[in-house]
């Protein structure tokens, strides 16, 4: 069961979207080749249909098992390199972080 459903949020889909988003602006044509940038829409392409059923049908471990550790692997070789595990991993951490304490 996805962590966003024990906690009744949604986590994972928006803040990975956005950050990915952020990372292509800033970087496309610049420091990334044509390969990489085609592997990290490979990689995100499902990410659209997470916002909606995040939560029901969509399980972040899925996604980080079956597309973003396989990106990872081919192009995040150093600490600095993008990295979609540990974007999805530092947005879960941070809205933790951010929730109310019971």
């Amino acid at each position: 069961m996805p962590i966003a459903s024990l906690l009744n949020l949604s986590l994972a889909p928006d803040t990975m979207f956005y950050q990915v988003a952020l990372y292509m602006r800033g970087y496309w044509r610049a420091d990334i080749s044509d390969a990489q940038f085609r592997d990290l829409g490979d990689a995100i392409h499902n990410l659209p249909a997470a916002l909606i059923e995040y939560g029901h049908d969509f399980d972040e471990a899925a996604m980080r098992e079956i597309y973003f550790k396989s990106y990872d692997e081919k192009w995040a070789t150093t600490e600095n390199s993008f990295s979609l595990v540990r974007t999805l991993d530092a947005g879960i951490k941070l809205k933790l972080k951010s929730m109310p304490k019971q």
